[in-house]
Formats: structure tokens, C-alpha cells, sequence
């Protein structure tokens, strides 16, 4: 039995409009430029699903900052709601072990699945390499998992 297994990511950047904003981390109304970047995993070759943020990058500080919403609902939301959208796009040290940690302990059935479940929900708000791994992790503990219960049951045929 010959089992394929490949995965990939693409990724695709838009550029939005430049912003002002009240930026949280240096506290000065700037502009902004706002960018989206989706990117998508392929297991198996094959795009599965796609995980899209929105960031703005502060002019005046370099600081960036993440939108829980598309690119294109950005004209449409007033100043002072936009401001109180703005998170700090910062893992914490927690979130960035946590998702190299998951992709070793992704091997392990079923613990590996709760390791990368926890790390993707710690860094569902980041914009990085933490999202991007958690994901990949979480992706390969389920197939190690089911890969798992099947030539497990086999066994006992």
C-alpha cells in the first residue's frame, strides 16, 4: 500500500488603503498602511482552507497591528470603532513554544491533536510563523490520528 502524503501554502498579499488611526502602541494619530495576506494549506496537494488576516502598519512607529475583519469592510467602519478593533499582532513567548512544540508532538495520536488545537487558539490572532505552524501541526495530528485507528483496527483483524 502506497500512501501519499505532501502539503504546501500559498500565499497571496493585497494592498489596501492608507488609514489614520490612533495607534495603541505609540499613542499618536497616524496614517497606516493596511495590507491582507491569505494563505492557504494544501494537504495531500490539494487547498483545503484558508487563513486570512488584515494588518496595519503604523508610519509612524513601524508597529503592527492586526483587524479581525477583510480588507475591504475597512472604508466602511467609523475611526473610533476601527481604533477599538486594533490588537497588538505580538504572540507571547507561551504561544510561540507552544507551536514549535506542536509539530513534534503531532506524531503522537490524539495528544497531538489537543497540543495543536491549544497553540492554533493562542495564536488564532497573530499574524506570523505561529499561526502557520499550529496549523500544519493540527492538520498532521489528525492524519497521524486516523493513520493511527485504522492500522490499529487492522490489527486486530
Amino acid at each position: 500500500m502506497v500512501i501519499l502524503f505532501g502539503f504546501g501554502a500559498s500565499r497571496r498579499e493585497n494592498q489596501g488603503p492608507t488609514i489614520d488611526i490612533q495607534c495603541p502602541h505609540c499613542g499618536l494619530l497616524s496614517p497606516a498602511v493596511s495590507k491582507e495576506v491569505i494563505d492557504w494549506f494544501s494537504p495531500f496537494f490539494i487547498p483545503c482552507f484558508r487563513l486570512r488576516r488584515t494588518t496595519l502598519r503604523c508610519l509612524n512607529c513601524g508597529k503592527i497591528l492586526t483587524l479581525p475583519l477583510p480588507i475591504d469592510q475597512l472604508s466602511q467602519i467609523p475611526p473610533d470603532t476601527l481604533n477599538q478593533m486594533l490588537e497588538q499582532a505580538v504572540p507571547s513567548a507561551c504561544t510561540s513554544l507552544l507551536a514549535v512544540l506542536a509539530l513534534p508532538v503531532s506524531l503522537i495520536p490524539i495528544v497531538g491533536i489537543a497540543i495543536a488545537a491549544s497553540a492554533l487558539a493562542l495564536a488564532r490572532k497573530t499574524c506570523g510563523w505561529q499561526k502557520t505552524l499550529s496549523a500544519i501541526a493540527l492538520v498532521m495530528s489528525i492524519f497521524f490520528t486516523i493513520f493511527f485507528l485504522i492500522f490499529h483496527e487492522l490489527d486486530y483483524l
